[in-house]
Parts: structure tokens; sequence; C-alpha cells
């Protein structure tokens, strides 16, 4: 460092590096959002959404029918073959490498094994591929772009994350220590009746950005629909 800058004014110098440094640390910080819910624990912390299957069955089958257990899918997890006709795909060399398929309803992207979100998604209903090249820009990481709402128990540092999807614990919480005790103090957040705070909570992933918050329409705030709701 004393080379580089050996010809250079003191003061220059020091101005240079206390204005890069803080920029440096901005420019960093943005590839996080500071939105979503990231781990609240260490991997071990985490049971995973099938362990709460045995105690919660009737929440579970409630969760596993919603878009956000199935809008995250992993290649390997499923038999299914790839949505869309990749045979005139214009990212069809791409097609072995693809790890997740995000979306379900209206159309679905694809992440390959580098965590890269291919350019061109496959819109379901006019069946046809769809040039979105921004997804591509700069070689964003979907971990860090999108993961901190589409995974659950992502981990910042490491890019980790316990399942694909919005998980149980997404919302309630780590579940490891629950599923040990079956104490109800062990489930870090339980559905209020007023449903005021589990608003709260939601809106953090589903904000005003891309209109994410219309899925909140008619949204009580409680995690699962009472019992009578569900015709049993």
């Amino acid at each position: 460092m004393a080379r580089i800058f050996s010809g250079w004014p003191v003061r220059p110098v020091l101005f240079l590096w206390a204005v890069l440094i803080p920029f440096s640390g901005v420019a960093a910080d943005r590839e996080w959002r500071d939105e979503g819910v990231y781990d609240e624990g260490p991997p071990a912390a985490y049971a995973g959404s099938a362990a709460c299957r045995q105690c919660h069955k009737r929440q579970f089958e409630h969760w596993r029918k919603t878009v956000m257990a199935r809008f995250v899918r992993d290649r390997q997890a499923t038999a299914t073959p790839l949505p869309g006709d990749w045979e005139v795909s214009p990212v069809a060399d791409a097609a072995k490498r693809v790890k997740l398929v995000v979306g379900m309803r209206k159309a679905v992207a694809f992440v390959t094994d580098d965590w890269r979100v291919l350019p061109y998604r496959y819109h379901l209903r006019k069946k046809e591929w769809q040039a979105r090249g921004n997804w591509a820009r700069g070689g964003k990481d979907y971990r860090a772009h999108c993961g901190v709402c589409h995974l659950t128990g992502l981990n910042r540092d490491t890019r980790a994350f316990v399942e694909p999807g919005v998980g149980c614990e997404a919302c309630h919480g780590p579940g490891a220590l629950h599923a040990e005790t079956e104490k109800a103090s062990d489930v870090r957040r339980v559905p209020r009746r007023d449903g005021s705070a589990d608003l709260d909570f939601c809106r953090r992933c589903h904000n005003q950005r891309k209109k994410h918050a219309a899925a909140l329409k008619d949204f009580t705030g409680r995690f699962h629909p009472p019992p009578s709701h569900r015709g049993n």
C-alpha cells in the first residue's frame, strides 16, 4: 500500500481512503435485501417441515397445498420433467444444470447449479419463453437476491438454507426444540387471535415491492384457517 501511494500527497490519500471504504461496504450490503426472514438459529435448530406432520396433521396438509409450500421445487426431489418445451428453448443448453424451479401458476423461472437465474422464463398459460434479462444481469446469486423470501432458514454468511420454499419454520421459527419437547412455549411464533402482529411479520415478504402485498388480500393473519373452514 505504501508503494502505491508513495508519490501522492497525504491529504488526497486520506480523503480517498475515507470515501472508498464506506462505499465498498454499501455495495456489498446491497446484495442482501433488508426484508424477508433470515435464519434464526443454526441448522440444528431446524427440524424441517416434514417433522411437523406427526403432531400437526391438519396444519401440515393445509400448508402442503399452499403456494408457499410449492413455489420453489428442487429438481432432484421430483420425478416430473421440467416445465416448458426445452427443445425450442433459448436456454436449452442449461437444462441439465437446472437445480430449482421457481413459480407455478403463471410462469416459472429456473435456477442453475451455480445459483444463477436463467435469463428466460416459461409462461405456462401462453406456452412461450419470455426474456427476463434483468435476472441474469450482474451475475446475481439467487439465494442473495430472492432467497430471503423464497427459502427457509437462509444463512446470510454461508448461503446455506434448511429447505426450499416457505416451510413451516419460515413462519413459526426454528422447530427442532419444539419437536423434541412438544411444548407450546418452544414455538417462536404462534398466531394470535387478532392477527395484527402476524400480518406485520408476513409483510416482511408480502410488501409493496412488485405487488407482493396482493397475496395478503382478505388474509386475517392466522397462519392456518380455523378447523371449521377446512371442513373437518
